[in-house]
């Protein structure tokens, strides 16, 4: 019956599909990874009525689609490794900044640990990796230089030869392979134990399908792997980072990636299934077929005290109920978010007939532990107060002033690139801007001392990890960052956790700078101005 389904899958018998459907009560999908694909989700659709168990190592794609279905069961890759289902991986590093050097570096260690193996009697096979099919050309001259017996191959999708190349892989009389992205996901050959990365992965989820090619097990031929990589790549991504450092032990990274990786997974999963999109949107609506998985919000909110939150009382605020495009609500995370389409005149002419189409993206997130309210939304120059103290029973107030300043706390190394100050006693001058690598070294005492922070942003280190940062005393609270709702919810938390934190002294963050206080009454003092 797997031959008929593969045969349904591909499209080329439909007619038996609902054959199929009827005659099981429960499907189950290897490799479920793939179920995003048309041919797998057209399969997969019908038996919506149906259960449905999907078994996966690698739950992430590179082109972002959702492996959805709820997460019953993981099995964590540290236990895998325990169990003896995954070898461990050595990883080699090499510090070279020349890539040519680094080049003939890498090919030259990834061979002799080849060649190492092979004298031990290990059945292994190498694998050279990199970004693109010259790149693939030139490693192909370079380690049939260096190793000609051993056979190089290079494998790409434009070169004509890869049946003929694998099946030389597979009978042994090549043992070195070079590709562009090839024999990863999908390709199960357990002797690649040899790993020549070139070129470092641009992600965290192809480098796990990666690191999962390498690690496998099969007979007693097979040893530990290793990998070798040039540490002091610049394009090494921040994600990556750590695993590409000197002293990195990839068994204990590897498998803490994979873990939050997947930890994150299963958060954005339970978050979509607990989404209702509340509005009913027409199928030549353009927001028709999205979801809250699309939605990604910049990290750019204003913040609000408050101590509650009713989502779905935003419908007494929003008083033009055509201009909402989609309304998903999950009262369980703390969220509301909406589209707004809006046709405002172009600046150009005073016709009428012409305007412009804004889609604005809003997203609302109440913090219940910390009792903060932060709205993100493609549009600044609304102030969201009214819709704030709609869901919020009329409790929420704005946070503004030097308390803003607190999300600067904790940041290791900071760098402050731009830097607003009210002028004191200037009527000529009474707001500066300032930026540059590292403003807080130009200012001089006599600046800091007549002024007041107005907005600051910067960059540093917190939890280890490159933070930017910024704020502005009106209350707006900003990351260089994007993502999806859930990676919101958590820069959310991390900044809402500062803004309560009343022992972090703002004082630091520019020596010197004046700090502003409410007074409650007159001073009894001879008075010169007020400013």
């Amino acid at each position: 019956m797997i031959s008929v389904i593969n045969t349904v899958a591909q499209g080329q018998a439909a007619e038996r599909a609902t054959e199929i459907t009827d005659a099981f009560e429960c499907l189950m999908l290897d490799e479920a990874h793939h179920a995003p694909a048309n041919t797998w989700s057209e399969l997969r659709d019908r038996f919506d009525s149906k259960k449905i168990a999907q078994f996966t190592a690698t739950p992430f794609r590179r082109d972002g689609e959702l492996v959805d279905g709820k997460v019953v069961y993981n099995y964590p890759l540290r236990k895998a490794q325990q169990d003896g289902y995954f070898k461990k991986i050595h990883f080699h590093p090499i510090v070279e900044p020349d890539v040519e050097d680094a080049d003939r570096a890498i090919a030259k260690q990834a061979i002799a640990q080849l060649r190492k193996d092979l004298s031990a009697g290990m059945d292994h096979i190498l694998m050279a990796r990199c970004d693109n099919i010259k790149r693939a050309d030139a490693l192909r001259m370079l380690y049939t230089q260096l190793a000609p017996d051993l056979a190089p191959l290079a494998i790409y999708s434009d070169s004509g030869n890869s049946t003929q190349s694998i099946a030389a892989i597979r009978k042994r009389s090549c043992r070195i392979v070079i590709c562009v992205d090839m024999l990863g996901e999908g390709f199960d050959l357990p002797h690649l134990k040899v790993a020549a990365i070139h070129d470092t992965h641009k992600s965290l989820a192809v480098f796990l399908q990666f690191a999962g090619r390498l690690t496998r097990t099969a007979g007693d031929k097979i040893g530990d792997a290793s990998a070798f990589a040039n540490i002091a790549d610049s394009n090494v991504k921040n994600a990556l980072e750590r695993l590409y450092s000197e002293d990195a032990d990839w068994n204990v990274l590897i498998a803490e990636l994979s873990s939050d990786a997947i930890r994150e997974h299963v958060e954005l999963v339970e978050f979509l299934s607990d989404t209702e999109r509340i509005d009913s949107p027409q199928e030549d609506d353009p927001t028709h077929a999205l979801t809250t998985k699309h939605l990604r919000p910049k990290f750019s909110s204003l913040v609000f005290s408050c101590q509650s939150f009713h989502p779905k009382r935003f419908k007494n605020v929003i008083t033009n109920r055509d201009e909402l495009a989609g309304v998903w609500i999950n009262e369980k995370a703390g969220i509301l978010a909406y589209i707004r389409q809006t046709s405002p005149r172009v600046s150009w002419s005073r016709t009428k007939l012409i305007c412009d189409i804004v889609w604005d993206l809003v997203v609302l997130y109440y913090d219940k532990n910390a009792k903060l309210l932060f709205v993100a939304s493609s549009d600044h120059d609304e102030s969201y107060l009214e819709l704030v103290r709609a869901v919020s029973e009329a409790s929420a107030n704005q946070l503004s002033g030097d308390r803003v300043f607190r999300c600067l706390g904790g940041i290791s190394r900071l760098l402050l690139q731009i830097v607003g100050l009210k002028r004191h006693g200037r009527r000529a001058l009474s707001y500066s801007m300032y930026s540059g690598a590292n403003v807080s070294e130009a200012l001089s005492p006599q600046q800091k001392a007549s002024s007041t922070k107005s907005n600051v942003s910067g960059s540093g280190y917190e939890n280890g990890a490159p933070t930017t940062v910024g704020c502005s005393y009106r209350g707006r609270v900003w990351s260089r960052e994007q993502g999806d709702i859930p990676e919101f919810m958590h820069w959310a938390q991390a900044i809402g956790t500062k803004l309560n934190d009343s022992t972090i002294n703002t004082d630091d963050i520019i020596e010197n700078v004046l700090l502003p206080h409410e007074v409650s009454q007159f001073p009894d003092k001879t008075v010169l101005c007020l400013d």
